[in-house]
Parts: C-alpha cells; sequence; structure tokens
C-alpha cells in the first residue's frame, strides 16, 4: 500500500474519526482504526468497535491499493503533527506520503519553513488486532436533515443530562423525528430540558435513545460542520438499534440504549403561577453572585419573586430591583443550584424568560416567551433545593 495524501484534507479526515471514537477499548488497550486506499484514489480511515463505528474518506493519489491498522491515538497525532501549508507565507506541509512495509506504516513528508526545508519521517506499527468492515442498512431509511438543527439541538440540551458515570440520573438523551419537527430531550435526576425544531420535510416516526457521553462527543464534530456550512445536509438514520449520519465524506454511528427514556408529559401539565423575566437582564444578576455560591451548600441561590420585582440572593450577595414583566401570580422564593439555574437561562433565544411554580418545594417550569410564536420551543424542568 502506499498513497499521496494532502495534509490539510488528512488532518480534517483523522480528528473527525478521533474525536468521535472511544478513549480505548472494552478491554483497555489502543483503539484501531483501518486505513484502505482504494484504486479509485481515496483513503478511508475508520474504526468499528466498543459499539461505536466511524469512517472518514479523503481523495488521494494511490499508487498501490491495501490496507493496514494501527493505533488511531498514534495516527492521529502524527498527521496533525503536520501543520497545513499555508500559500501566503509559503510555511507548512503540502502533502504526505503513506508507504506500508512488513511490519509498520512509514509517512514521510517535506515542510517548508521560511529559511529552509526540512525532511520528515514516521514510523507507526501494526496494531496486533482486526477492523471488519462497516456494514450500511438500505440507503432509503435515511431522512436528510440541516446539520445546524441537529448541532443546536444536542447542544442545547446536553448540560442536563448525566455522564455515563453519574447514577444520580438516567443517563441518556432522547432524540425524536416525527412529521415536520425533531426533539432532543436530556435529564439528570435534578434538570431536564427538551429542545423542538421544526423540518423542511416530513419525517418519518423515528425515535431512540444515545448515550450522552457520545453525544458530547457528537456535539463537537457537528459544531465543526456547522461552523463550515450551516445548512449543510445531514443524512440521518434511527432505528431501535442503531443512530447513524452521514455527512461530507464522515460517517458516525452508536448503538441506541436499551432503555426507554422516562416519560415526563405530566410535568408539563400541572397549572403553574408564572412570572416573566427580561432574559438578558437576569442572566447578568445571576453571573453577578455566582462566584459567591457556596459548593458545601450546593451552589446555593434564591430566587424572591416579590411585589413586582425578582430579588436574587447567595449567603452574602444580594441584587434585587429586577422588574418582572406583566402582572405576577403573588409571591414566591425558591432556593437554586445557580449553575444549573444559569445554564437553563442561558440557552433561551428571546428576551423574556417565564418562571412557572406550583409551590416553592416542586420543580419550576422555565422556558422562553415567544412573542409571535416561533420554528423552535425549549423548556427546562428544574428541581429546587430542599
Amino acid at each position: 500500500m502506499e498513497f499521496v495524501l494532502d495534509v490539510a484534507k488528512a488532518r480534517t479526515a483523522v480528528t473527525r474519526v478521533f474525536d468521535i471514537a472511544p478513549p480505548k477499548t472494552a478491554d483497555g488497550g489502543a483503539v484501531g482504526v483501518r486505513i484502505d486506499a482504494t484504486p479509485e484514489n481515496t483513503v478511508k480511515f475508520s474504526i468499528n468497535g466498543s459499539g461505536v463505528i466511524a469512517a472518514s474518506e479523503v481523495e488521494a493519489e494511490v499508487v498501490e491499493p491495501g490496507s493496514a491498522v494501527v493505533a488511531l491515538p498514534n495516527v492521529f497525532k502524527a498527521i496533525t503533527g503536520f501543520s497545513a501549508y499555508k500559500e501566503e507565507s509559503g510555511v507548512g506541509t503540502k502533502t504526505l506520503k503513506v508507504r506500508k512495509g512488513t511490519q509498520s506504516l512509514t509517512l514521510t513528508a517535506k515542510t517548508f519553513y521560511q529559511s529552509r526545508t526540512v525532511n520528515q519521517r514516521r514510523v507507526l506499527q501494526f496494531l496486533d488486532t482486526t477492523v471488519s468492515d462497516l456494514k450500511i442498512v438500505s440507503e432509503d431509511k435515511f431522512v436528510d436533515v440541516p446539520i445546524n438543527l441537529v448541532a443546536t439541538g444536542m447542544r442545547q440540551v446536553l448540560f442536563s443530562a448525566s455522564s455515563g458515570s453519574d447514577t444520580s440520573g438516567f443517563s441518556g438523551v432522547l432524540v425524536e423525528a416525527v412529521d415536520r419537527s425533531i426533539k432532543f430531550v436530556s435529564m439528570n435526576g435534578v434538570c431536564l430540558t427538551e429542545y423542538v425544531c421544526g423540518l423542511p420535510t416530513d419525517a418519518p416516526g423515528t425515535y431512540c435513545v444515545l448515550d450522552s457521553n457520545f453525544v458530547s462527543k457528537l456535539t463537537r464534530v457537528l459544531s465543526k460542520f456547522n461552523k463550515e456550512d450551516a445548512e449543510m445536509p445531514l443524512t440521518l438514520l434511527m432505528t431501535d438499534r442503531i443512530f447513524l449520519f452521514k455527512c461530507d465524506g464522515f460517517m458516525a454511528g452508536v448503538s441506541v440504549m436499551a432503555a426507554d427514556f422516562p416519560n415526563y408529559s405530566k410535568l408539563l401539565t400541572i397549572k403553574r403561577k408564572n412570572y416573566v423575566v427580561d432574559t438578558s437582564m437576569l442572566l447578568d444578576n445571576l453571573r453577578n453572585v455566582m462566584f459567591n455560591s457556596d459548593k458545601d451548600d450546593d451552589f446555593r441561590s434564591t430566587l424572591n419573586f416579590h411585589d413586582g420585582e425578582l430579588l436574587i440572593r447567595t449567603p452574602s450577595c444580594e441584587n434585587d430591583g429586577i422588574p418582572l414583566e406583566g402582572a405576577a401570580d403573588g409571591s414566591i422564593h425558591v432556593d437554586f443550584n445557580i449553575y444549573l439555574l444559569e445554564s437553563c437561562i442561558r440557552n433561551v433565544d428571546t428576551d423574556l424568560v417565564s418562571f412557572g411554580f406550583k409551590d416553592r418545594h416542586s420543580p419550576a417550569l422555565i422556558k422562553p416567551v415567544n412573542i409571535g410564536g416561533g420554528p423552535n420551543t425549549m423548556l427546562s424542568i428544574l428541581a429546587p433545593l430542599k
């Protein structure tokens, strides 16, 4: 096997796979990446194991087709260690040559500096493992979704998802597409967040629950795509077994969680007293007093809705005089974890935010005030501190 890659494209391809891969295999070893060079002048980096699959394809000048398996961290460090060539400065590495030997892959390149040129060489030993071919289901089951919708939806709810090591809450993220909308929901035992956005076309009713650690990685990957082209189509597949997406020569998937997402619909139907506050003013005042919250007291802050105003207090900080919008339903004071509260408010993209309370001991419903309505909706349900 022998091929020549553009360094900038090679960096992108291997980084996408590295970002989505698990840190280690189930037995604690290095994750293996299979490198395939094809007669069609493409090179593919792929992983398949620990419930996660990923593949990233890039154009190349293939001199001799073939394949090899090496440790993903090693090939990631080797390739990203070369800086892409910059035409304006004439500095960097243009291409990378990869040749397969009997025991290893050899990477060679020529790097240009302002004063001289340096030849570089890296040797990567083969990994004693196999990476099986990726078998993808029928194309007709995929749905095209703008990448910004998925990237935004996952980012909006991720803060309230439990990590896989946190046993205090449900460690999954619900993704559900139906008709012309897609919904993302997460919860951690203290906070639940739901984000719903409209789709440009109808989608078949599909539903899955994803591991929150995978969602965290996927969010980072999608955010990079989103910066390049927010309207780029993301081809998405959700079944009761797998979640899979394809975009710009990159594909990633994960086995879905067997557990059903908890039914939270009854929490949304409770009759509540409502208080409306200016979003930016509230955020500024919360951040003003966050530094003084006490970790030993679960970062407690008190919100006191009284006499048409909101007072925010921590043990030695107090901000008052935030005016409430419209008529208020009496008075109430509630204690929250200020960091979780700030996260709920930070993701609100409207000028006004509404707090709904049954009483000071019950979860609060926090949601944007969408004047005139809109295609996207978001809400959080946050439990108060005792």
